[in-house]
């Protein structure tokens, strides 16, 4: 009986098996017959890039030819610093004209390893000087020669070509379902990293140092591996929370200067979210490994302020009386009745002075983001003639309660005009001001400020004691 049951199954077994291979040759010759489309920069209608800080949001829109059913659409022309988790393809027509059925990103992969590790296996030529011998790549830097195994070889090695899968070009492809046969309009878009931008300002201060022009450039480096022909730019001012995986940027080998346009009409920032978004003024090319500048701000007159000031801590003094010469801080104020009134993307500021019409750089300084309304403040160096010193003149310690403390700051002027000192003192914990010789204004919980008219080479001296708390 086991036996006869065995026989009746044994044709239901050969046919089970005969279908399944049947689709399994259907699937690989569907595979291996699907139509390859591809699309390259020519596609392209429109190119729009938002860029952060160190990497850009890419949206390309363009024209494909599609055959109905399944295809793969290939993109050439993207960039190796893509981040392949942010594609997106999306159809542009009233109706959803197809289905992204997979996508595939394979990065450019012909360097000496990949060659070798994907030759393995091969007739290869070993090149010393006039002599060729043939040998077979066992693995990278292990050859078999008429039977005897070659390790440690030095020299050039002829491969038989480029093997199969190896591109010079990173390559993004999508497995795509089409509705119906002929031309579609797609939204590509990506994150791809080795896109940044940099806000630059130059500010010139007048003769009577009361007012200065300033002059703001958006700095943008392109080193994605990609070009961008007229595109639609736009740089986003403020701090994005962005999830950093660690990917590497390709060696910027010969970074292109492009020409830096002097600031024309001012582009007004538009709020987005949380941040500011600054769209620069028509279509912009960027070219691989190409640094462009352009001008966003242009301000004459902004009214300014100058400072002479002294940061002082607590503990300056204590061991012997500490010597400074004067830091020099402008001041302007981020508003229509100073010149200014928009908000400004942090960045590097280089301060000169025409005098009698020699151009001098007086000092840079970095700023964040100044929204509009706020005050901003550049250290542009130290003063040659405007000196002080501090020196702790006594201590008393209270035991747990704390201690008291007393301070002598001498500030001298060697100028041949008067001039205003503000001393700063950063004092931690709880503290008390006992007595001071000078006028003084708490300006945060551990920062004391005096203020000091100092006359044409004067010198004065203040002296005050201060109670320090302890917590425990």
């Amino acid at each position: 009986m086991a036996n006869d049951a065995e026989r009746l199954r044994r044709p239901f077994r050969l046919l089970l098996l005969g279908l399944v291979a049947i689709v399994l040759v259907s699937a690989t010759t569907d595979a291996e017959t699907l139509q390859t489309v591809n699309s390259t920069a020519k596609d392209r209608e429109a190119v729009r890039l938002t860029i952060y800080d160190d990497r850009a949001l890419v949206s390309e829109t363009r024209r494909v030819e599609l055959p109905k059913g399944r295809s793969i659409l290939v993109f050439a022309d993207v960039p190796g610093t893509i981040d392949a988790t942010s594609v997106q393809l999306l159809s542009m027509g009233r109706e959803q004209s197809f289905s992204v059925v997979e996508q595939n990103y394979k990065k450019a992969g012909i360097t000496t390893d990949s060659l070798l590790r994907d030759s393995i296996g091969k007739d290869v030529v070993l090149i010393e000087k006039e002599r060729r011998t043939k040998g077979r790549l066992l693995a990278p830097g292990i050859y078999e020669i008429e039977g005897q195994v070659l390790i440690g070889y030095q020299g050039s090695v002829l491969l038989p070509g480029v093997p199969k899968g190896l591109s010079e070009r990173p390559v993004l492809s999508c497995v795509i379902e089409a509705r119906n046969r002929g031309k579609h309009t797609v939204e590509l878009t990506y994150l791809a990293s080795g896109i940044s931008w940099k806000g630059f300002y130059t500010a010139t201060i007048s003769e009577d140092e009361s007012s200065m022009s300033l002059r703001g450039l958006i700095s943008i480096a392109n080193w994605s591996g990609s070009s961008y022909q007229d595109a639609r730019v736009s740089v986003v001012a403020g701090s994005v929370n962005l999830s950093r995986d660690e990917v590497p940027r390709p060696e910027m080998q010969a970074l292109k200067m492009a020409g830096s346009p002097m600031p024309g009409a001012q582009i007004a920032p538009q709020q987005a979210f949380e941040y500011h978004v600054y769209a620069l003024p028509g279509p912009v090319t960027l070219e691989r490994d190409q640094q462009k500048q352009v001008g966003f701000i242009s301000a004459d007159r902004c009214r300014l302020s100058k400072r002479y000031q002294f940061d002082w801590s607590y503990n300056s003094g204590r061991a012997e009386p500490e010597r400074e010469s004067a830091k020099i801080v402008l001041r302007i104020e981020n508003n229509e009745a100073s010149g200014l009134g928009m908000p400004l993307p942090q960045g590097k500021v280089r301060v000169c002075q025409r005098l009698k019409g020699l151009l001098l750089l007086i000092g840079e300084d970095s700023i964040g983001n100044v929204p509009q309304g706020e005050r901003f403040e550049l250290q542009v160096g130290k003063a040659f003639d405007v000196v002080a010193e501090q020196k702790r003149t006594s201590s008393h310690s209270l035991g747990r309660e704390g201690e008291e403390a007393s301070f002598s700051v001498s500030v001298s002027n060697r100028k041949e005009k008067a001039i205003t000192v503000i001393v700063g003192e950063r004092i931690p914990g709880d503290w008390k001001m006992l007595e001071s010789s000078a006028d003084y204004e708490r300006v945060t919980a551990n920062r004391v400020e005096f203020k000091l008219d100092v006359g044409a080479n004067e010198e004065k001296t203040i002296q005050f004691s201060v109670r320090v708390s302890r917590r425990y």
